[in-house]
């Protein structure tokens, strides 16, 4: 009898130890491209313009002044907003100009991270995408396939699982950097360039990190020490005078 109550004593001391730390980091802010649309809704309230391009910037001051990458959040056009000029809304430009100092066919969005992520996917949400092969990924060097592109004016939101070899770069430079490209192709100063306008409203990376150093002490969890505190009981119990 007695040594059924040690051997329950002894699975109730043990402590759990640390659990993986997920963490989630969003760029931009989830507000429906700063026009309330919905995911996987109609963004006809921006695509749907009268006369030639206009640009739809609905960003929040901290967007045009982020650098992380959300400055290319909430804005509605050929290519990315740039942080080094303001835009006003709904201000129309020359689509295929080269010379517009707005332009900018590429974005980084950075997602800072401390530890070692041992798993990890990304999100973003797109609006009007259309044009095959017009927006190229990749995260810390690495190709990202985006998959086929929306219908006009959908809005819809994609995760895509990073690869043990994405992870690992990732580590390396102790952040994940999602790099985006528009592969405009000019053809005059006033026309359209090959590709399509494209807007997203946020980036979102989710993850876990590794557990801490094991070679750390193992610090009790409150469930542990409850276990614990129940064990001594078991004990006062099995070696009371008297009690068999």
């Amino acid at each position: 009898m007695r040594v059924q109550l040690l051997l329950m004593v002894a699975s109730c001391v043990v402590v759990a130890g640390a659990q993986a730390a997920p963490i989630t980091i969003l760029v931009g802010d989830n507000d429906g491209f700063g026009a309330g649309i919905p995911d996987g809704g109609d963004g006809s309230i921006i695509t749907n313009f009268e006369t030639g391009f206009d640009a739809f910037d609905f960003r929040s001051v901290e967007e045009v002044n982020a650098t992380d990458g959300a400055h290319a959040t909430d804005f509605y056009y050929l290519f990315f907003p740039t942080t080094d000029a303001p835009v006003s809304p709904f201000n129309p430009i020359v689509v295929g100009d080269p010379a517009d100092p707005r332009a900018s066919t590429t974005a980084d969005i950075s997602f800072l991270f401390s530890g070692e992520l041992t798993s990890a996917s990304l999100t973003i949400d797109f609006l009007d995408w259309q044009s095959e092969g017009y927006i190229t990924a990749n995260v810390n060097g690495t190709p990202l396939e985006l998959g086929a592109p929306g219908n006009f004016s959908e809005s819809f939101v994609r995760t895509y699982s990073l690869t043990p070899s994405q992870i690992a770069a990732a580590n390396d430079a102790e952040q994940v950097i999602l790099s985006l490209t528009l592969d405009a192709q000019f053809v005059s100063a006033n026309e359209p360039p090959n590709g399509d306008a494209v807007a997203f409203d946020f980036f979102r990376l989710d993850g876990e990190l590794a557990d801490v150093d094991p070679a750390s002490p193992a610090v009790p969890e409150p469930t542990g020490f409850l276990l614990m505190l129940s064990g001594l009981g078991c004990c006062a119990l099995v070696f009371k005078p008297g009690t068999r």
